[in-house]
């Protein structure tokens, strides 16, 4: 897409969409802007991937073929080679979003939705990298005393893996609309979110069968705190974000004194590639290591597969809350691993091609575009370049 200076370029981002659509003149690929400090930026052709297949999402992208993609950005060999951000309505909570339409920009943070669970996975890697945490066979409720009025044999018997894994064997419901059986609606208007979470009877043992909870995911950022004696987004700050240089961030506060580290941290989709580039470099950035290598390793090798109707989206297995599949590029199977929110936030990684694909979104209440633009336009991108 056509840039121009720094300071005027997001209207002359918009201005070159406007009159593309009005001209036919199609899509123009730009290489990425550079700016001190951040991504070193490259040419798509630089890293061999084929820049018609990838051109020709963009044109779907703006024609509406592929409504609410809000920002594309492709990493490849270390070098950020794509940077697309479009029109689209802010995200403010999961009751309030749309309205008004505006310019998403490399500077603007986006809600990233449940994509925030895989930074929680993170920030479990970076308390174990720094002596905080042992491992993940410690005890849930061993962090909590002051729930010492709830322990029962059952929950005694959840472990920090089983809050990874969606294994816990809490019973719990996100699936359904009725806010009186919607488990998540109820754990947010608790007056003691936690305490709910943890009186709720067991519907299997721990560590045997998967359910999608929330609940125990902001559990696990608690119990980060509870080990560190920091404040997760103190704590993010010391051991993840300051060392990516990711400064700008919203955190949503469930309560003066507890982050819902389930969901809705707001990064710039610069920043989310960062952490992308951590996992794919084993936990070194910049030569320090932040995260443990065989922490990276667990966090996406299958802890658990999926059984037919199980999951969301495609999805074969489940890692460390981190999402897993094989997919074809050209002749050949590959591994992916995947933090996927609400609305088409995704951060795709691919190690076998060093690359990674990056997406947000506004498709609240519609299909998500992602996967097709992945299957028909930007993994045959990746085999006819290389």
């Amino acid at each position: 897409m056509l840039r121009c200076l720094p300071t005027i370029g997001c209207l002359c981002l918009f201005a070159w969409c406007v009159l593309a659509q009005m001209s036919g003149v199609g899509y123009v690929y730009v290489r990425p802007v550079d700016v001190d400090g951040d991504w070193a930026t490259g040419t798509l052709a630089e890293v061999g991937i084929d820049p018609a297949p990838i051109g020709e999402a963009i044109e779907g992208i703006l024609d509406g073929r592929y409504p609410r993609i809000h920002g594309l950005l492709i990493v490849k060999d270390d070098l950020l080679v794509m940077e697309e951000y479009f029109m689209g309505s802010p995200y403010y909570s999961p009751t309030r979003w749309g309205g008004a339409e505006m310019l998403f920009t490399k500077d603007r943070i986006h809600n990233l939705g449940s994509l925030t669970k895989s930074v929680t996975s993170m920030l479990v890697g970076a308390a174990i990298e720094n002596g905080f945490i042992t491992d993940v066979s410690q005890g849930v409720m061993t962090f909590f005393p002051e729930y010492s009025d709830l322990v029962t044999s059952e929950n005694q018997a959840v472990t920090i893996e089983h809050l990874l894994t969606m294994t816990s064997g809490w019973e719990w419901n996100e699936n359904t609309l009725w806010e009186d059986e919607n488990d998540m609606y109820q754990f947010n208007v608790a007056a003691s979110p936690l305490r709910y979470l943890i009186s709720r009877p067991f519907a299997e043992e721990p560590g045997t069968v998967w359910n999608y909870n929330g609940g125990a995911v902001t559990l696990l950022g608690k119990l980060i705190e509870k080990a560190s004696g920091r404040n997760i987004e103190d704590f993010a700050n010391e051991y993840l974000f300051g060392p990516l240089g990711i400064t700008e961030y919203w955190w949503p506060y469930m309560r003066y004194n507890l982050i819902g580290t389930h969901g809705d941290l707001k990064l710039r989709p610069r920043d989310v590639a960062k952490l992308g580039q951590l996992m794919l470099d084993g936990g070194i950035w910049g030569g320090e290591r932040l995260l443990p290598e065989d922490w990276i390793v667990a966090s996406v090798s299958s802890s658990y597969r999926f059984s037919r109707g199980e999951g969301f989206y495609a999805y074969t297995d489940y890692g460390y809350l981190w999402w897993l599949m094989d997919v074809g590029i050209g002749s050949e199977r590959v591994p992916t691993y995947t933090a996927a929110g609400w609305g088409g936030q995704r951060l795709i990684v691919i190690p076998d091609f060093n690359t990674m694909i990056m997406f947000t979104g506004g498709n609240y209440d519609s299909y998500e575009p992602v996967d097709e633009i992945m299957m028909r336009h930007i993994l045959p991108a990746l085999a006819g370049g290389g």
